[in-house]
């Protein structure tokens, strides 16, 4: 288990976690949850994301499960309406979502590796539409 040491101030605090499914983005999950936060859990694959918002519940916060593909800007839009609407705003963003070529390293072709450069300017939209959501929200 992962230490945060981030006590109880994340207490009903809202939080996006993108590829929560598996790996990074699971421990991020349950350890923000385990300290209080609500998950809005996104991942390509419903089955894992489900998994990882089950386990949320079971530490006593709230989860919405969300299939979402973060390079797709209508389900983006999508996504954050959908938490907005739950739980009236987004407090947390944690952009974990990406993709990997399993395999050795050597073995890894050119295109694979383009493919997979600079995935943060999916963050962008993601994060603008997040702020954009939390201001309508409150009002402003």
């Amino acid at each position: 288990m992962i230490d945060l040491s981030i006590g109880k101030e994340l207490n009903d605090k809202i939080a996006i976690v993108t590829g929560c499914g598996q790996g990074i983005g699971n421990a991020i999950a349950l350890e923000l949850a385990r300290n209080g936060a609500h998950i809005a859990a996104n991942d390509l694959n419903i089955t894992t994301a489900t998994t990882t918002a089950e386990e949320v519940k079971k530490l006593g916060r709230q989860s919405l499960v969300i299939k979402a593909d973060v390079t797709n800007s209508e389900q983006v839009k999508s996504m954050v309406e959908k938490t907005v609407q739950k739980f009236d705003r987004i407090d947390i963003l944690v952009n974990n979502a990406g993709i990997a070529t399993l395999g050795p390293f050597t073995q890894v072709t050119e295109e694979e590796w383009e493919s997979h450069e600079c995935e943060c300017e999916e963050c962008v939209p993601l994060f603008k539409v997040c702020c954009f959501a939390n201001d309508e929200a409150e009002g402003g």
